[in-house]
């Protein structure tokens, strides 16, 4: 299974990040995100079999032993990729507790054996692929409002000719 833990973002800025990805949409093209389908990428595990998908929930359920909120704080959009194929996102800033439950998240996934892409934390929500971006097209006059999330998931990425589909396999949330 295909597998990647990510912090899940309230339903508010959700909606919000909706907002922004119509905006952006009648600037340039792409296959935009649905709304549901928006998380801030923690790890990124790749195939893992039953077992690693049991070692993970272990992980995940001992980096969030004794959580508050992490702070959500959108700080701007950037891309990955050529101006013509590109993929948009939101970025965040890295908030002391969103790097520190990175560095748990990982800490764990690692003591447990479990392979992760080792790419260094860059917080950001995926807004579209395959984007086509004019001149001008990433400069907005507002973002999102900063916000608090309380809630890691364990998710199973299943690619399709629509897009991916993700299925949340264990969560763990906090107050």
């Amino acid at each position: 299974m295909r597998m990647f833990v990510a912090l899940e973002l309230p339903d508010g800025l959700k909606a919000e990040i909706a907002d922004l990805s119509r905006t952006l949409s009648r600037g340039c093209g792409g296959r935009f995100v649905d709304h549901e389908g928006y998380h801030l990428t923690l790890a990124f595990l790749g195939v893992i079999d039953e077992m690693g998908v049991a070692l993970a929930a272990d992980a995940l359920d001992e980096a969030c032993i004794g959580m508050a909120p992490v702070r959500l704080v959108p700080n701007g959009l950037g891309k990955f990729g050529s101006s013509r194929d590109a993929t948009l996102w939101l970025g965040f800033a890295p908030e002391p507790e969103l790097v520190g439950l990175f560095g748990r998240v990982r800490d764990g996934l690692r003591v447990r054996g479990l392979p992760f892409d080792e790419k260094p934390f860059s917080p950001h929500v995926t807004l579209a692929r395959h984007a086509c971006l004019s001149e001008g097209t990433l400069s907005v006059t507002s973002l999102p409002a900063e916000t608090d999330a309380a809630c890691v998931t364990l998710f199973r990425s299943t690619l399709s000719p629509g897009g991916p589909i993700y299925t949340p396999l264990h969560t763990v949330g906090w107050e």
